[in-house]
């Protein structure tokens, strides 16, 4: 009875997107918009996050492509060998922190992917690893290898290391439909800071950690992290992102409503993440 009257009344998809969200909205939007009542505001911003997803998610994925498709490589390079099975050995991993036991963890979860793969080669265990299994086994892992992949990505180790963990948090952000407005780490129940040193401009470590966790970083890392020769891919990337933000623009109430969101996700700092000319 319920299926017939539902299937007999007309609703609009987004409509019905957007009632069920409503809690999130709220919860997770509204420490950007001073009004609390007005729902069409966050209805706007709440749409501007998934459109930011959408265009986020993609490099994302193929970033995530980069990292594996590269340590494949130099894992190649390094043992002359399609086999897998220099990672199971415990003495090419970085024991250095006293991490035992999490280095056991990485071997047995490796193990039990190659008995259910049942094949023993590099390309197809790393390609079956999540992005959060392959930063735990590639950032634990043999030093010399990370080393060499950093720096094919223009970064220091640390710096590299640190790129990793965001982007795993931020793509299970988007995975699991969480606003990425305002990431969490929530394996670690804490906040997570990107480096100072990433950054090519002056900013303060205070307002790196608040970035860290806005849409103003996300942008940040995504575009300079998809930098190539020409700068085309970044340079379009960061045209969808200032086209969602005129869209916001109109869309919202006021000029004041708009700058006071662009005010908490960039701080001070939008013409230095935008500026599509330095690219």
């Amino acid at each position: 009875m319920w299926f017939k009257e539902f299937k007999n009344k007309k609703y609009e998809l987004d409509e019905l997107d957007l009632k069920h969200n409503l809690w999130r909205m709220k919860n997770d939007l509204l420490w950007l918009c001073k009004n609390t009542n007005n729902i069409s505001n966050l209805a706007s911003i709440y749409w501007f996050d998934i459109d930011l997803k959408n265009i986020c998610f993609p490099w994302v994925l193929k970033l995530e492509r980069e990292f594996k498709s590269v340590f494949i490589w130099y894992y190649k390079q390094n043992f002359r060998t399609n086999d897998s099975q220099y990672l199971l050995d415990k003495k090419y991993y970085n024991v250095k922190k006293n991490n035992t036991k999490k280095i056991d963890k990485i071997i047995y979860n490796v193990e039990d992917i190659l008995a259910k793969k049942r094949s023993n080669n590099i390309d197809e265990l790393v390609f079956a690893l999540t992005f959060g299994e392959f930063v735990t086994t590639f950032t634990h892992y043999n030093e010399s290898i990370f080393n060499k992949v950093s720096f094919s990505f223009n970064l220091s180790p640390d710096i590299f290391c640190n790129i990793l963990k965001f982007l795993n948090i931020l793509r299970n952000s988007i995975a699991h439909n969480k606003t990425i407005l305002k990431i969490v780490d929530e394996k670690n129940n804490k906040r997570f800071s990107l480096k100072t040193s990433f950054f090519d401009f002056q900013i303060t470590k205070e307002h790196v950690d608040i970035l860290s966790i806005n849409a103003g970083g996300i942008i940040y890392v995504i575009s300079k992290m998809i930098r190539t020769p020409n700068m085309n891919k970044t340079k379009a990337f960061l045209k969808e992102v200032e086209n969602l933000l005129k869209r916001l623009k109109y869309s919202l109430d006021s000029k004041n409503t708009y700058l006071d969101f662009v005010n908490k996700i960039f701080l001070n700092y939008k013409d230095q993440i935008l500026n599509n000319k330095k690219f």
